[in-house]
């Protein structure tokens, strides 16, 4: 009956190990042949993968690195700026406090030489005006006296004369 039913259905016992058999062979075939390529494929694949997983890490890691060094020399470059400027403007002030020195040093020279010309013109100014004046009384006085004076008398009244124009220039 089991030799019917196995006839009936159109499966041969026979046919059934032969299958089975190939089966096998071809699994065993494809184990030890291709597998072990298969594999190694699959390993390199994956190491090499990860290998670039890595080497992205380690791009990413040196991208922050060069970006963290990049910030840093931006910050030291804007520092260096501002001491260079904070330096410009100072030695401006220097050179702005020696130019103001030296300018006044110049108008109290030229205010002092300008002071020292006008007392030398005032004294000559004077001493012109004392001798018109000696002259002009010399001239009055023998007018009035209607006679020459002597040098002595002459030399007292000029120098009398002379005491009273300083003690009125200075008043």
């Amino acid at each position: 009956m089991a030799n019917d039913l196995i006839l009936a259905g159109g499966l041969y016992v026979g046919d059934l190990i032969l299958y089975l058999v190939l089966f096998t062979l071809l699994m065993w075939a494809v184990g030890h042949f291709a597998w072990g390529p298969i594999n190694a494929m699959m390993q390199k694949r994956q190491d090499k993968v990860n290998g670039d997983i890595d080497h992205a890490q380690k791009a990413r890691s040196d991208a922050e690195d060069n970006q963290k060094k990049t910030a840093a020399a931006l910050a030291d470059s804007k520092n260096q700026a501002v001491s260079i400027i904070a330096e410009a403007q100072k030695r401006g002030s220097a050179q702005e406090d020696a130019i103001m020195k030296q300018a006044h040093a110049a108008a109290a020279a030229t205010q002092a030489a300008a002071e020292k010309d006008a007392a030398q013109a005032r004294q000559d100014a004077l001493a012109h005006a004392k001798d018109d004046i000696a002259s002009l009384s010399v001239e009055i006085a023998s007018k009035m006296i209607n006679k020459e004076l002597d040098a002595s008398a002459h030399q007292q009244l000029i120098n009398s004369y002379i005491k009273g124009l300083d003690d009125h220039g200075k008043a």
